[in-house]
C-alpha cells in the first residue's frame, strides 16, 4: 500500500510538471539576482546537449516556477565554465544571451537551490535509491552528497527567455 502510494504521488507529480511544460510560453522571466528559492513550486527538465541518459538527466536547462506564472533556470554540468566564457564572448560581440551567474558549492545560495531543485521535481529511481543509503548507511550517504557536491562545484542561474522551442515555432 505504502508503494502504491508514493506511485500515485509520483505521477501527480509527473502530471504537474507536464502541465508546467505546457505553461512556459506564457511564463514570466525572474530576477537572477533576487530568486526566492523558497517559493519554488514546480520544475522541468528541458532536454538539449547531452540529452537524459541513465537516472539523472543531462544537459539542457531545468526550468523552475517561481510563484504563480515566474520562472528562472538552472544548468549543471562540468562544461559550465566554457559555457560562461562563450556566454560572455557572445555578449561582447552583441550577440542577444540568457543573463547568468554562477552560485558555489561553498555559499549558502547553494544549499537553497539545491533544496528548491529537489523539492520542486517528480522523484525518479535514483531518488529511491537515495533514501535507501540515508537510512542504512548515513555516512556513506553524507560521502556521497559531499562529494557529488564538490565534484559539480557549481549551478548556473539562468534567466528564463518565454518563447517556444525553435523546433514548435510556426514558419514565417
Amino acid at each position: 500500500r505504502e508503494r502504491e502510494e508514493a506511485q500515485e504521488r509520483q505521477r501527480q507529480a509527473q502530471r504537474a510538471s507536464d502541465e508546467l511544460r505546457l505553461r512556459l510560453p506564457s511564463m514570466r522571466p525572474l530576477d537572477i539576482d533576487d530568486v526566492p528559492w523558497a517559493e519554488v513550486r514546480l520544475s522541468v527538465h528541458l532536454e538539449g546537449g547531452r540529452g537524459t541518459g541513465g537516472m539523472c538527466p543531462k544537459g539542457g536547462v531545468i526550468v523552475l516556477q517561481v510563484g504563480e506564472d515566474r520562472a528562472v533556470c538552472l544548468r549543471r554540468g562540468p562544461s559550465l565554465a566554457s559555457e560562461l566564457i562563450a556566454w560572455r564572448v557572445a555578449s561582447a560581440l552583441g550577440i542577444p544571451v540568457a543573463r547568468s551567474r554562477l552560485v558555489r558549492y561553498t555559499s549558502q545560495e547553494f544549499e537553497a537551490v539545491l533544496a528548491a531543485e529537489e523539492r520542486s521535481r517528480p522523484r525518479c529511481e535514483a531518488d529511491e535509491h537515495m533514501d535507501r543509503l540515508r537510512e542504512d548507511a548515513p555516512e556513506m550517504f553524507e560521502y556521497c552528497l559531499r562529494e557529488a557536491r564538490r565534484r559539480d562545484g557549481m549551478v548556473a542561474v539562468l534567466e528564463f527567455v518565454p518563447g517556444v522551442r525553435l523546433d514548435c515555432a510556426a514558419p514565417l
